[in-house]
């Protein structure tokens, strides 16, 4: 996973390339207020494992959930075979 020359990321946007650059393997989960987000490949992933819509917000896909249901859907994903992380 790496940055593209020229895009303006945001702080928030930043931090996630660093993580995913140290754990590639791994369907992040990122807190944001009251949901978690999932971004780039990993909103791809969650997209198509949960069932949930997958959008582009700024420079990346972006999916959603609420913030109760986090163990539910990190279950799922594991049992799917991925690696998630918080």
């Amino acid at each position: 996973f790496t940055r593209r020359p020229g895009v303006k990321y945001t702080p928030l946007e930043v931090q996630f390339l660093a993580i995913k650059e140290k754990h590639p393997d791994v369907v992040l989960f990122v807190e944001c207020g009251y949901k978690y987000k999932f971004f780039a490949c990993d909103a791809v992933i969650a997209s198509k494992v949960l069932g949930i819509v997958c959008f582009v917000e700024k420079n990346f896909y972006c999916a959603t959930i609420p913030t109760a249901r986090l163990e539910i859907h990190m279950e799922r994903l594991v049992v799917a075979g991925h690696k998630v992380g918080v």
